[in-house]
């Protein structure tokens, strides 16, 4: 009866092992050649009644069917009502044959029932992930964007991110804009004051996902004529620390041919995309390596792009094509800008005879802006200034790169221009003095140092209308957008503006002008 109860415990306990375990428990499987004990067993199982034998066996059939195991299967021999007397208990070799057989089931429905718990899991993980990966915001965007930082090469990790643009891969921000911080340059309407400065998206190829992060506008470029690779790798480093990036890359692009087609692209997708009808593409433009004169490069491509521009931003500061910062001299800047404004005009004479003809978001032509070094000396502010004012140039943008490498270790045996979190007080200084040098007539886009919305602010008082990020988006990822944007909004209530028009040149509230 010891034998039977043992039995009846582990058969209500549903225990997946039943009689082996009792086998074991009693010694006889753990000593095969033990008959005394084997024996004793089975005279002990022998001494269970009939009806007791029948009940065992109806348990055993009960649990295997609720847990969908068909006991009936395992060879026991059933009792007939007919039978007088218990039938020789199981062959123990058989009878652990069994078992094993029975534990395989057990083990392939533990098995599939893990299967099943790991695929419900990983199915709410995935679908968490896919839906929260369009959100900027999201986490794991942070946990990439460090891995990036520290253990992969800049302009590969870059390269990548342009790849994820391209082929729709980028979370996009399902947030509204605040009405109190749209900006206007004439006929151009920024519906948030961020964009996306020159050299980030050079060719083209992701405008749309660049724009659906949360930036109101994009300056791709600085293109050329012709295709060129630029100078040699490596020639991006950054310096995570300091937030500054140096670069020497020497207007690598795939050449005005090429990029023009990329922006008919995103024009079509501009036309059947709502969410972009109101975003500017301006288009920076500058000189091949080695062409002298950069006038005939400047007339191929105006021909080329104008049509789709919202803007032309003439590039005549950056420091990584040898002699370009030389068309920053008075005379030359002028002729330049003059020559610029004329070939747009010729065009648009054209375009009278041509309905619909200029394919950009403003329908109308392009604006002419001029990018400018932070390393002018005084003098030579005072003399661009007055180029500005002669030629009527729609506007600046200030400012490019800095050959000076503000202190920082990591740069000092590199060459290139130096933006960042260093450049922000040049640069603001400089939208400042220009903004006092043409008697706050002429519109300025700032770049330059921009990473939170006080910066923001901060050169929108100087002077500026509305701002361009570049390092903020090597350093902050994604969410840049969203996250400035809430920040700039904070503080306009925080320090009393009604609106960003009101914040304009407000460090300037004296009335003082500059002489230029």
């Amino acid at each position: 009866m010891i034998v039977k109860k043992g039995l009846e415990s582990y058969i209500s306990r549903g225990n997946s092992k039943l009689i082996g375990n009792l086998l074991k428990k009693y010694g006889t499987l753990n000593n095969e050649n033990s008959t005394t004990k084997y024996r004793t067993y089975y005279n002990s199982l022998n001494n269970i009644p009939k009806k007791d034998y029948l009940v065992l066996y109806d348990k055993c059939r009960i649990i295997g069917y609720n847990n969908n195991r068909n006991f009936s299967n395992i060879n026991v021999r059933k009792y007939s009502s007919s039978s007088n007397s218990n039938p020789d208990p199981l062959n123990v070799g058989f009878f652990e044959d069994e078992m094993k057989r029975f534990d395989e089931r057990m083990n392939k429905e533990k098995s599939k029932h893990k299967r099943a718990i790991f695929f419900i899991f990983s199915s709410i993980i995935g679908l968490y992930m896919y839906f929260e990966s369009h959100n900027p915001e999201f986490f794991m965007y942070d946990i990439l964007l460090d891995l990036c930082l520290n253990y992969v090469d800049s302009e590969l990790c870059h390269d990548i991110f342009l790849l994820l643009g391209k082929y729709g891969l980028l979370p996009y921000d399902t947030t509204n804009d605040s009405v109190y911080a749209t900006s206007d340059i004439k006929n151009l309407s920024f519906i948030n004051p961020f964009g996306i400065a020159a050299g980030f998206d050079k060719n083209g190829i992701c405008i749309d996902s660049m724009l659906k992060l949360g930036f109101s506008f994009i300056e791709i470029g600085t293109i050329t004529p012709k295709p060129q690779k630029g100078n040699d790798k490596p020639r991006i480093f950054r310096d995570v620390e300091n937030k500054s990036i140096i670069n020497a890359c020497g207007f690598n692009n795939i050449g005005c041919d090429q990029v023009t087609e990329n922006l008919i692209n995103f024009r079509k997708k501009q036309e059947e995309d709502k969410l972009l009808s109101k975003h500017i593409v301006g288009v920076s433009l500058g000189k091949n390596k080695h062409t002298e004169n950069i006038v005939d490069d400047l007339k191929y491509s105006i021909y080329k792009i104008a049509r789709y521009a919202d803007y032309i931003a003439i590039n005549v500061s950056s420091p990584n094509t040898p002699g370009l910062r030389d068309n920053q001299e008075s005379s030359r800047l002028k002729n330049i800008i003059l020559f610029v404004k004329e070939e747009i005009n010729r065009i648009e004479e054209r375009a009278h005879s041509s309905e619909n003809f200029w394919a950009n978001t403003t329908k109308k032509k392009p604006l002419v802006f001029v990018k400018l070094a932070p390393d002018l000396e005084n003098s030579e502010k005072k003399k661009i200034a007055q180029v500005l004012l002669d030629t009527g140039v729609d506007g600046m943008i200030i400012s490019n790169t800095t050959i000076n490498k503000m202190n920082i270790k990591s740069f000092e045996d590199k060459k290139g221009g130096v933006s960042g979190e260093r450049l922000k007080d040049v640069s603001t200084n400089l939208i400042s003095d220009m903004y006092l040098y043409t008697n706050k007539q002429i519109p300025i886009i700032a770049s330059g140092g921009i990473f939170t919305g006080e910066d923001a602010l901060e050169k929108i008082e100087a002077g500026a209308s509305v701002c361009q990020l570049y390092s903020c988006l090597v350093f902050n990822g994604v969410k840049s957008a969203i996250k400035i944007k809430r920040e700039f909004n904070n503080a306009l209530y925080q320090k009393g503006y009604y609106n960003l028009r009101e914040a304009i040149g407000k460090k300037h509230s004296n009335g003082k002008t500059l002489k230029a």
